[in-house]
């Protein structure tokens, strides 16, 4: 028998929960604080952890069945804009810089339900992100890409050789 579909509002309200419970490791180990829970209409939500200059973002997208999972800086108080390249790190540019190879749709609803793709955000973050969550380092998005670029640039010329 199938389970019956649940509303937004639902999905919405046990998204927030989940995130605590599957992130707690934010507030356990690396003593991040929740600054703020924005929910709108029942559609979106938002998390965001906070420690000294840096912030982690968990988002869920109901309509686009996405969820987003970020770090980002803070910058006058605030954290760094999503779109930020040199200031925010999304976490799949994470695992791409340490896993070249990694599946990107993996992570996505098209192969696993909502609560195992935030699973993988939570073991993601906690596993790659040790250093950034310290405070020890810091990785942008540009300097992701750049690192991947060489990586291709220098995978082309070993092909053609």
């Amino acid at each position: 028998m199938n389970k019956p579909k649940r509303t937004n509002t639902e999905a919405i309200t046990s998204f927030v929960k989940d995130v605590e419970l599957l992130f707690q490791f934010l507030r356990n180990d690396f003593f991040y604080t929740i600054k703020s829970k924005e929910i709108i209409e029942g559609n979106f939500a938002e998390i965001i952890y906070v420690k000294n200059e840096i912030a982690v973002g968990i988002s869920y997208h109901i309509k686009d069945e996405r969820i987003n999972t970020w770090i980002s800086k803070i910058i006058d108080g605030k954290p760094a804009d999503y779109w930020d390249r040199e200031n925010t790190l999304l976490l799949i540019n994470l695992i791409l810089y340490y896993e070249h190879n990694f599946y990107i749709q993996k992570l996505d609803f098209e192969h696993f339900d909502y609560l195992e793709s935030l699973i993988l955000h939570a073991n993601y973050l906690e596993k790659y992100g040790k250093n950034i969550l310290n405070g020890m380092e810091w990785l942008s998005n540009n300097m992701v890409n750049d690192k991947l670029d060489k990586l291709r640039k220098s995978l082309r010329t070993i092909n053609k050789s």
